[in-house]
């Protein structure tokens, strides 16, 4: 029996103001019937999410579509695209949950039989910079001398967060500066504190994104995240002499 199926995935954050894409797929199976069909597919995308790559489709910015008219679909051979947009910098839209859909325009099959399909994805707005109402970040000992082992502290403070949950979030420590763990690894154990709570501690890697749903409790409004993490200037410099 002749079946269509779409699917949709989304790579990226919806980092507020940032770019995200979506990677959009309809596969076709004849079973029985004809080898190919020709539909239409349609993406419609959030208010105020606004189009950087159409992938060769028709943007309707008024209806929020981008549309890829009489498309031929090969049995076997998926038609494949990805879209790119600009999220959502309105302030109303910070926090919020916003659905992206792709649909197959209805065709028939061989026996007149409609065939169509449809998958949608979810991103959620995530406006760091939104409701995060402050942050700081201390090193010490102040000043630091090669060699020193430092440790830096990072405060945030956050605002109204809407419905963002702490596994909407990610914390990323760079090391710059040829900095590194004690002991010269890329990979550490750091400690965050929430609201001046007790220590939580968690495996890091310098450079990578770390989610942070293991934290409690619950992000809420006027949230206090504490995060010292301890560095060292020398090894780095040491371990290009080997």
């Amino acid at each position: 029996m002749p079946a269509i199926t779409v699917t949709k995935n989304r790579s990226g954050f919806g980092l507020f103001g940032y770019q995200v894409s979506w990677n959009l797929s309809v596969a076709y199976n004849k079973g029985s019937c004809f080898d190919n069909i020709t539909t239409s597919i349609v993406d419609t995308y959030p208010l105020n999410f606004t189009v950087v790559d159409n992938a060769t489709g028709v943007v309707n910015p008024v209806a929020h579509t981008i549309t890829w008219t009489n498309q031929l679909i090969s049995s076997g051979v998926p038609w494949q695209k990805s879209v790119r947009f600009l999220v959502s910098s309105q302030p109303c839209d910070c926090g919020q949950v916003f659905t992206n859909t792709l649909d197959v325009v209805q065709t028939s099959d061989c026996c007149g039989c409609p065939l169509t399909g449809r998958a949608s994805a979810n991103i959620l707005v995530e406006c760091y910079g939104g409701i995060v109402a402050s942050s700081t970040k201390t090193a010490t000992p102040n000043p630091q001398q090669n060699c020193d082992n430092i440790t830096y502290i990072t405060t945030y403070t956050f605002g109204n967060v809407g419905a963002t949950a702490w596994d909407n979030l990610t914390f990323k420590e760079q090391g710059n500066n040829s900095q590194t763990f004690p002991g010269g690894s890329d990979n550490g154990t750091v400690t965050f504190i929430v609201n001046g709570g007790l220590p939580i501690t968690h495996d890091l890697t310098l450079g990578s994104p770390l989610n942070l749903g293991f934290l409690s409790p619950a992000l809420a409004d006027n949230t206090t995240l504490q995060s010292p993490i301890p560095a060292s200037n020398c090894y780095r410099y040491f371990r290009g002499l080997v």
